[in-house]
């Protein structure tokens, strides 16, 4: 891949490095059209992070800068802005708050195409791949086809009737459907069911769960 092809791949794309080296990856950024903030230490770090003037995509942080704290760091993160840690070597802990925080880890020693396929994938914001949790779903819990097809159209929060309507059934035979997806994952309603899956995939719950749900949660980890 020549060095022109990443030309314009991020335009405009506001994106902070802090890192107190200012090549290669500074450049790359450049060249990818980015909207580069510069950081040369953790305390400019911070403020740059911070600064509600700039509404970062994505923020790239040297975590072997002096002084530099992940934990620190991921306080100050706003919601909006993708994190992307970079080390020269990395460690089970420090993957551990990196996967907590759904950011990426980047070596400093990663090739050009690596670095700006991560720095990509953090800024793009995609969603959760519902296909693959859907089949994730249909093998924990062992479901059938048309259940599988059914939890499927309700991860895009689709109505009995426009599932009937696609899957040439009536909507009381949906509705059956449903109830009996219910019953198979252990949870009396359609919501708590797909709290459970999100949460088996690994996302934080922003409330509470009772301890019958969390009991679940651990069945589904097994």
């Amino acid at each position: 891949m020549s060095e022109g092809s990443f030309a314009h791949f991020l335009k405009g794309a506001p994106v902070l490095l802090a890192r107190a080296e200012d090549e290669p990856h500074s450049q790359w950024l450049r060249e990818a059209g980015t909207v580069a903030l510069r950081a040369r230490n953790a305390a400019e770090a911070h403020e740059r992070i911070q600064d509600q003037r700039v509404r970062l995509f994505a923020a790239i942080l040297d975590i072997d800068m002096p002084g530099a704290d992940l934990e620190s760091f991921l306080q100050a993160m706003p919601a909006y802005c993708a994190l992307i840690v970079m080390s020269r070597s990395g460690n089970a802990q420090m993957l551990e708050l990196v996967q907590a925080w759904n950011g990426y880890f980047v070596s400093t020693e990663t090739p050009k195409a690596d670095f700006m396929f991560t720095v990509s994938a953090a800024v793009s914001m995609r969603g959760p791949d519902l296909t693959r949790l859907a089949a994730r779903a249909s093998f924990m819990w062992r479901l059938p086809p048309q259940q599988a097809r059914l939890l499927y159209y309700n991860l895009w929060s689709y109505s009995d009737q426009e599932i009937a309507d696609e899957m040439k059934l009536s909507v009381r035979t949906v509705q059956q459907y449903q109830e009996e997806l219910r019953k198979r994952t252990g949870v009396r309603t359609k919501h708590a069911y797909l709290r459970r899956l999100l949460a088996s995939a690994g996302a934080s719950p922003p409330l509470p769960m009772s301890d019958e749900t969390l009991a679940r949660l651990e069945t589904d980890k097994l």
